[in-house]
């Protein structure tokens, strides 16, 4: 399947091979998947995630409680997950290089723009932590942009990585990434 790139700015599309309907009103139903029969596909709608649905006969309904009933924007799709893995911690220390030498990552500090959360993880295996940006207060979540603080739980090894993730149609974009670890007793 191939998708149209459009010309929209403000158009929020966090689903692969998904469809956008921009202003559509009062709906009950988002047609024209046929492309995805039988798929689950993810909802992002409002700026608001729906709860995962089944395509049946090139459509999916929107009844489900909490469902909106007028739509600004929605657009539906297979979801993806988002990865950031950096390379293996190296410094230069006033007694040589940190490459020989085990690292324990203990604290992130990670500049993000315009974004809703993320999960944080130091094997692609999990278990992931999720950060969230989100207070729940609003039925359309309010992006967060920032600096977000917090520790990570991880073991002493040579290639001391982390991962950051979004598996969710919402927007996460990373500025900067600023970790604290420990090497022989010493916190960097």
């Amino acid at each position: 399947y191939w998708e149209r790139v459009t010309d929209e700015d403000s158009v929020d599309f966090y689903v692969d091979a998904g469809l956008t309907l921009l202003n559509p009103g009062t709906i009950t139903e988002v047609t024209g998947l046929g492309h995805l029969e039988g798929e689950t596909v993810q909802v992002y709608a409002n700026g608001a995630v729906l709860a995962p649905r089944t395509v049946s006969s090139g459509a999916i309904q929107l009844n489900q409680e909490g469902d909106p009933t007028d739509y600004e924007h929605i657009s539906v799709g297979i979801s993806y997950e988002s990865q950031l893995e950096p390379m293996a911690l190296e410094v230069q220390m006033q007694n040589g290089t940190s490459v020989s030498r085990e690292k324990q990552i203990t604290e992130l500090a990670v500049a993000v723009r315009d974004s809703y959360g993320m999960k944080v993880g130091t094997d692609a295996n999990g278990p992931f932590d999720t950060v969230t940006f989100y207070n729940g207060e609003n039925a359309t979540p309010l992006l967060y942009s920032g600096i977000k603080e917090f520790k990570i739980d991880h073991d002493y090894e040579m290639d001391a990585t982390f991962i950051l993730k979004q598996d969710l149609p919402m927007p996460l974009h990373i500025q900067a990434i600023v970790c604290k670890f420990k090497t022989y007793g010493d916190q960097l």
